[in-house]
């Protein structure tokens, strides 16, 4: 596994003469995630409201799995274009109930405590990562094998993305316009802590 600073780097590298289309993809996103804001500011219904915040949902989950494309494909120098954000359907059922199940998970954790659900959450955050990798993998062997990669690299993972949070602010500050440059950032550096990861993984399950 790289240190951090590496990670990043090779994530700016990456991105060079793909930012327009990281941009373009995260305001898409964003604009799409605000709909039932919107309409509620217009709709007095909460039932219209609440079913359309429900529909953008899982739709928003279906672009999100069509952005980890685009940083995949980012991680690996091929041509990337805005109609990624919308290829994710092959990838949506299984995915979904990857973020569902690991979702649940975090729940019971955070129910027992605030550490568990942290932990927990660490634990099987690269699940969806290995299914949009690995496509034939199915949901459970996603979710254990993420479980048995993330054996000591949790504290990795959890310290990658505290180093995010002054990034964070400044996004805040600048009302959001400094996401479109952040989250393709954040992004492609998880995609290739992702690719270390596995590539330690699969290093020792060679020598078991």
């Amino acid at each position: 596994m790289r240190r951090r600073a590496e990670l990043k780097e090779d994530a700016k590298q990456q991105l060079r003469g793909k930012r327009g289309t990281g941009a373009l993809i995260t305001l898409i996103l964003f604009i799409i995630a605000l709909i039932p804001s919107i309409v509620g500011y217009f709709v007095e219904s909460e039932v219209i409201v609440g079913i359309l915040d429900i529909v953008v949902q899982i739709y928003v989950t279906l672009l999100g799995i069509g952005c980890l494309l685009y940083y995949f494909a980012v991680r690996r120098n091929e041509d990337v274009s805005v109609g990624m954000l919308f290829s994710g359907c092959k990838y949506y059922l299984k995915g979904f109930c990857i973020v569902f199940l690991s979702g649940v998970m975090m729940f019971f954790g955070f129910i027992l405590f605030i550490i568990p659900g942290i932990i927990l959450s660490l634990m099987y955050s690269q699940a969806l990562y290995i299914y949009i990798d690995e496509p034939e993998k199915g949901i459970i062997e996603c979710l254990r094998t993420s479980r048995l990669a993330m054996k000591g690299y949790k504290g990795d993972l959890f310290v990658l993305n505290l180093s995010f949070i002054g990034w964070g602010i400044l996004c805040a500050l600048t009302l959001g316009l400094l996401a479109l440059y952040v989250t393709p950032y954040c992004g492609t550096t998880l995609v290739n802590f992702y690719t270390d990861l596995m590539e330690d993984y699969r290093e020792k399950e060679r020598t078991l």
